[in-house]
């Protein structure tokens, strides 16, 4: 039996959730590029996936603005219903009563059990779920006012294979790739009166090198 509750789906990608698991959703896609290291994965996604899956899949809120009297009542209404609805399967179709039992089981518990003690479950269930959307909603907040007060995030500065990123030696690496420029032309590297370096006629040849 699988556990996946399908939101999205093409040939070649499926966007899920995992049963009771309302934490996360989950996206396999086939024949993409991506980039795994130690604690990092890059994944390319397709712009027309991307487009497609990103309004689904939404986080369920629907609880944290919920008092304790409104759980209460949406859990009365709910066992109510359903215990009237086990009576009347249990005298019009007792072969179906014990497998329609079953539905809000794992909230409510049995639906022949007693009203109190299933409002009693329904309370627990709902409580803890509320505070898990509470907590979601906090961290959703937190991440998207942290991408306005932070504004754009800036490129990774990596050194080049050529040489050091740091722009402290970049004028020292300009004054060394200068030099070696003038030696293979046969110029020559000479001080002059407001201590900048200028190349001087060598032999012959003459000319001149912007420093």
């Amino acid at each position: 039996m699988s556990t996946k509750a399908t939101i999205a789906y093409g040939d070649n990608f499926h966007l899920y959730h995992e049963v009771a698991d309302d934490n996360h959703v989950y996206l396999e896609l086939e024949a993409t590029e991506f980039e795994a290291s130690h604690g990092r994965v890059m994944i390319s996604i397709p712009i027309s996936i991307w487009e497609t899956i990103r309004p689904l899949g939404g986080a369920r809120l629907e609880l944290v603005n919920h008092m304790d009297e409104d759980l209460l009542a949406m859990v009365e209404a709910d066992v109510d219903e359903r215990i009237a609805c086990h009576e009347k399967l249990l005298r019009e179709n007792p072969d179906r009563a014990g497998l329609a039992s079953l539905c809000g089981l794992l909230v409510y518990g049995g639906a022949d059990d007693p009203r109190e003690e299933q409002i009693k479950s329904g309370m627990e269930h709902y409580r803890h779920e509320r505070e898990r959307q509470r907590t979601v909603l906090a961290a959703i907040k937190e991440l998207r006012e942290a991408q306005h007060s932070e504004g754009p995030a800036q490129p990774r500065r990596t050194k080049s294979r050529g040489g050091s990123a740091d722009p402290a030696a970049r004028p020292f690496l300009t004054r060394v790739f200068r030099h070696k420029l003038v030696a293979r032309s046969g110029l020559t590297i000479v001080g002059s009166r407001d201590g900048n370096e200028r190349p001087a006629q060598a032999g012959r040849r003459t000319g001149s090198l912007p420093l």
